[in-house]
């Protein structure tokens, strides 16, 4: 039968490594990432073959207006994989970063 101690430490390092997890690992908590996730998310939609891509060179200017871009690595109809890059024009709005235009080009 383990000892209360040997109970307290176990319990002490799975609480640690539970946070460690949510704090460091969770996408949602680190802000600064949103509107790129949010840009991705609108250019997997432009994609012939979304599953392939594979993101690269991603930026985040937020002064006058605020804007992502990079370039994406995916699949085209006869399956050659393609750089492409990408520009996203963002807005904040109560849901969070949304695209509100840009282009893959």
């Amino acid at each position: 039968m383990p000892t209360w101690a040997a109970m307290m430490w176990t319990t002490l390092v799975v609480t640690a490594v539970v946070l460690f997890l949510a704090l460091v690992v969770n996408p949602a908590t680190d802000s600064s990432r949103q509107p790129i996730r949010a840009c991705e998310a609108w250019v997997l939609d432009q994609l012939v073959a979304p599953a392939s891509a594979k993101f690269s060179s991603e930026q985040w200017f937020d002064g006058a207006s605020a804007a992502v871009i990079g370039n994406v690595d995916s699949q085209n109809s006869f399956g050659a994989m393609l750089r492409s890059g990408f520009h996203c024009d963002m807005v904040h709005g109560a849901d969070g970063w949304s695209v509100d235009g840009g282009f893959v080009a």
